[in-house]
């Protein structure tokens, strides 16, 4: 899987989510600045934020990093 691939589905999972961005980052545990850049696709998380976003959001880590 390509880079862009993966940030692409994790920001719209982010996007798409029932949580303002204010509000999951604050469940995270990480800054607003951060989230929105992983949102954006500006930047990737660390492994921990990624489980996190993905417990929280309810998604299979799997399904964001399925090779197409």
């Amino acid at each position: 899987m390509k880079k862009e691939e993966y940030k692409e589905r994790l920001a719209n999972a982010i996007q798409k989510s029932q949580y303002d961005l204010p509000t999951l980052a604050k469940q995270i545990g990480i800054s607003q600045k951060a989230l929105n850049n992983y949102a954006n696709g500006k930047t990737l998380p660390s492994i921990v934020v990624f489980a996190n976003i993905c417990k929280i959001l309810e998604l299979d880590p799997n399904e964001i990093m399925k090779p197409n």
